[in-house]
């Protein structure tokens, strides 16, 4: 593709395995040596870090919105960039996700949303724009930590 159009800019996410950072290095290598006029700048998203006082507003709401027994607050940290981080940067933010596994699916083994075999339970759908919306309301009226 590169070849065909080029690019203004080349952007990742943040790269958390090492193998991938050498195979991206590689071929950004490649492509500033054989064609630099067009190949950008590299932009690399920093890395979202949650606002701890969001962080507990959000799951209080999602708790009340979904039932308790229906968030999850002890995931483990993930090594992951989004464009939303730069939002994180500026004013207390919260970034979570909204589970879409089909019934009977375990989590832990379904097709991550960037696989050809993801399947979105769309009655999930529902239930983040209700929790979205539950955020907002409180949010405005003050409810939001600190």
């Amino acid at each position: 593709m590169l070849e065909d159009y080029g690019a203004a800019a080349i952007k990742t996410g943040f790269i958390g395995r090492a193998e991938l950072v050498h195979a991206v290095a590689e071929r950004l290598r490649f492509w500033q040596a054989s064609a630099p006029e067009r190949v950008g700048p590299l932009v690399v998203d920093p890395v979202l870090v949650n606002h701890p006082g969001q962080t507990d507003f959000a799951a209080q709401v999602a708790s009340e919105v979904a039932g308790k027994d229906h968030v999850d607050t002890a995931l483990a940290p993930m090594m992951g960039a989004e464009d939303f981080s730069y939002y994180a940067r500026e004013v207390p933010a919260v970034f979570f996700f909204v589970g879409a596994t089909p019934p009977g699916q375990d989590p832990a083994t379904a097709p991550s949303n960037h696989s050809p075999e993801f399947f979105l339970d769309e009655s999930a759908l529902d239930l983040g724009l209700r929790a979205l919306l539950q955020m907002s309301l409180d949010y405005l009226h003050g409810a939001a930590g600190p």
